[in-house]
């Protein structure tokens, strides 16, 4: 019994195909979150934006799909055996991993850009705001000035 390359090939195509759900999985972290960060601010009036490096490494799982894609077309020029039917299911794939794509960016961009507000500590005094009148030490030396009132013995004393 001979057996073709590609009828082997596409018998264990399956392993390959588990790339574009890894990719798929990837994209749907990423979305999730991004609308985790957005959901976040919201009950925060200051969060940092983050992202960017999600939206980047979901254009890459996306661009990994696209070339998914150009394969499936070398497969279909060689006939092989069931390439519509994974093809079909990388189509399905594909048009998710997009449709997250889309709600990821939104998200990024509903998320407001700002940076957390650093609480004064001792070792971080608070920033002026307004300029205060001229601060005179008071010596130790200086001493209050008493009354004649406040020096005279008081009844019962």
């Amino acid at each position: 019994m001979a057996v073709s390359p590609l009828q082997d090939i596409m018998n264990h195509y399956l392993w390959n195909f588990s790339a574009y759900l890894l990719a798929l999985a990837i994209i749907l972290l990423n979305a999730a979150r991004s609308v985790y960060f957005y959901l976040r601010s919201k009950h925060r009036p200051l969060y940092p934006k983050r992202g960017r490096l999600d939206l980047l490494i979901s254009l890459l799982c996306g661009v990994s799909l696209a070339m998914g894609l150009m394969f499936q077309g070398v497969l279909a020029d060689n006939n092989a055996p069931d390439i519509y039917h994974w093809s079909s299911y990388l189509w399905m794939v594909c048009l998710v991993s997009l449709a997250l794509f889309v709600v990821q960016i939104v998200f990024h961009i509903k998320t407001p850009s700002v940076r957390p507000r650093v609480e004064p500590t001792d070792e971080i005094p608070a920033l002026q705001t307004a300029p205060q009148e001229q601060f005179q030490p008071q010596t130790p030396l200086e001493q209050p000035a008493v009354s004649p009132e406040d020096s005279a013995p008081k009844d019962g004393e």
